[in-house]
């Protein structure tokens, strides 16, 4: 049961029936953020109940307690600290190379998107032979853009193998064509995926390769879905130019796209136990959602929450006001690897690429799977450098 007896006036936090979940009580108020964040009756791992179905249940983001420390401890090396060290001239050379075959009149969010799968082909096998590279991110791409629509992530009698030209069966066949291309170079000693097999050569192959395909989807999509709002947002509010020659400066730009428009609209808790958060009562079972979507728009935290300006990030937000990554022990482990490939992908692509957005057109959200993107892909053209 979901009941309040506490007024809902200015505190951001109501029950609303989501889609597969129910009455869910979401809120972006930080107080009743503070009291979610690493609440000891709530699970974060089985909230995600649509990616389980096909990202299995074996990886770091799927588990909770004790499970999710082990995993973490496998994972969260190769992507922070010194290990970042070699990314940047890769994600350079990989943004160059592209951004030099874009036509005229090109999608911002489909050329940021390929710089980010290129990119994490070449971290995750290793910058092998061409060949390589162009059969993982062949792969990769046909298992990220399998689903159009998230109803079979979600309704279970949906998931049902009718062979390759079902849906359910195309994804299947396209996660395990990927898992095998993993599986065969778990041993070759390239790239992020020998680091894991070094790491943990105790753990079977395919728990390894699980964290890899929730790495790719997380590291991946949702990486280059903020680039896309980013790059529209610095075209769009007159910060492109000197987002190009200042890093903190894009930096602040970076933070202030992901607030105004976060890419995950929420996050999902499970109650494990009954429960009072915001002044709800809850009873094992129902799902309570911290929305950074609502928190980022919060008027009494974020004054004119609707206007981008990245100026707001010259100081540190307060706790639980702002958290794109997620929350507690749950941030994303990726968050350093993803705020470096998009300063250095974006920063690149404003030097090299002299672009403006098209006539008319001003960034506007849609969503595209689980995640909130900008409509109409970001469409950009060329422009002659002065």
């Amino acid at each position: 049961m979901l009941r309040r007896d506490v007024a809902e006036e200015g505190r951001h936090t109501y029950v609303r029936p989501l889609p597969t979940l129910g009455p869910t009580l979401l809120t972006g108020d930080p107080e009743a953020v503070a009291e979610i964040v690493n609440h000891p009756a709530l699970d974060a791992g089985r909230g995600i109940v649509g990616l389980r179905a096909i990202l299995g249940s074996r990886s770091l983001i799927m588990s909770d307690g004790e499970e999710h420390t082990r995993r973490k401890a496998v994972v969260a090396p190769s992507l922070r600290g010194s290990a970042l060290d070699a990314y940047p001239p890769l994600f350079e050379r990989v943004t160059r190379e592209l951004a030099a075959t874009v036509p005229q009149r090109f999608s911002g969010h489909a050329l940021v998107h390929a710089i980010s799968l290129h990119a994490i082909a070449r971290v995750m096998f290793g910058e092998q032979d061409p060949a390589t590279t162009r059969e993982a991110v062949h792969q990769i791409d046909r298992f990220l853009g399998t689903f159009h629509h998230p109803l079979p992530l979600f309704v279970q009698p949906l998931q049902v193998d009718l062979g390759r030209w079902s849906g359910w069966g195309r994804a299947l066949r396209r996660k395990r064509a990927v898992v095998e291309l993993c599986l065969a170079h778990l041993d070759r000693g390239h790239g992020m995926l020998a680091e894991l097999r070094s790491r943990a050569p105790d753990v079977p192959a395919e728990e390894l390769v699980d964290e890899v395909l929730a790495l790719l989807l997380f590291g991946h999509d949702t990486g280059a879905a903020a680039m896309a709002w980013a790059l529209a947002h610095l075209h769009a509010h007159g910060h492109a130019e000197r987002a190009a020659e200042d890093e903190a400066w894009l930096e602040a730009c970076l933070r202030e796209s992901m607030r105004i428009c976060p890419v995950v609209p929420h996050l999902t808790r499970v109650v494990r136990e009954p429960v009072r958060i915001g002044g709800f009562d809850l009873v094992e079972g129902q799902r309570v959602a911290p929305s950074p979507w609502l928190a980022h728009h919060h008027p009494a935290w974020w004054p004119e929450p609707d206007r981008f300006d990245p100026a707001r990030f010259e100081r540190p937000p307060a706790p639980n006001t702002w958290f794109p990554f997620g929350l507690g022990a749950r941030v994303c482990v990726g968050r350093p690897f993803v705020m470096l490939q998009m300063r250095v992908v974006l920063g690149t692509l404003l030097r090299v690429l002299p672009a403006r957005l098209a006539e008319g057109w001003a960034p506007r959200p849609v969503r595209r799977l689980v995640l909130v993107v900008p409509d109409r892909g970001v469409p950009m053209e060329r422009v002659s450098a002065p």
